[in-house]
């Protein structure tokens, strides 16, 4: 059997990453609209797959909505939650303060935000969830500033928005939800 080098492999996860159209990397057990039921991708599975990039954008903002919620609005809250200070369950370390200063920029550096600013927060978690890191290599790089080009896109970006509005049921399509925007009928839970 042939070792792989650890460049290779993360070469892979990058790629897997964008395959997966999750741009906010969320994990498993969400029950998100788009979700590919049964395929993940990561250490131990730990992330969904969506069908579309714009389900995958739609579950950050279906998140931040329910985080803002929970939290009246405040980031540092939020952000705690989204991405927990320490190593978490698969050993991973999140730098849960500098995700914070970053999304603050993200929102006009407003420690309280309302849902009128869940666009700039959802923009900013992409961006930071897709940053290069300085140990990967130009190819890597070049994958990551394409992904969060496409999930930034008017394209996709906007659709997710609408679409983040209802709260599908699981199970639902992309091509359900934007069935829906077209009609005007959302089937929701």
């Amino acid at each position: 059997r042939k070792k792989v080098s650890k460049d290779v492999e993360k070469l892979d996860i990058v790629k897997e990453a964008i395959e997966s159209n999750n741009a906010g990397n969320i994990e498993k057990g969400q029950g998100y609209a788009g979700e590919v039921k049964g395929k993940y991708y990561g250490e131990n599975d730990r992330f969904v797959y969506f069908d579309t990039p714009q389900a995958g954008v739609r579950g950050i903002k279906r998140d931040t909505l329910s985080k803002l919620k929970e939290f009246n609005g405040d980031v540092f809250k939020m952000i705690s939650k989204y991405a927990p200070a320490g190593k978490g369950e698969y050993g991973v370390e999140n730098p849960t303060g500098n995700y914070y200063k970053y999304l603050l920029n993200s929102v006009g550096n407003k420690e309280i935000i309302t849902r009128e600013d869940i666009p700039n927060l959802v923009r900013g978690i992409i961006e930071f969830e897709n940053l290069p890191r300085a140990e990967e290599s130009e190819e890597q790089k070049l994958i990551k500033n394409n992904r969060v080009k496409n999930y930034l896109s008017d394209e996709v970006f906007n659709e997710a928005m609408a679409w983040g509005e209802y709260d599908y049921p699981t199970g639902t399509t992309s091509e359900q939800m934007r069935e829906d925007q077209i009609t005007g009928e959302h089937r929701t839970q």
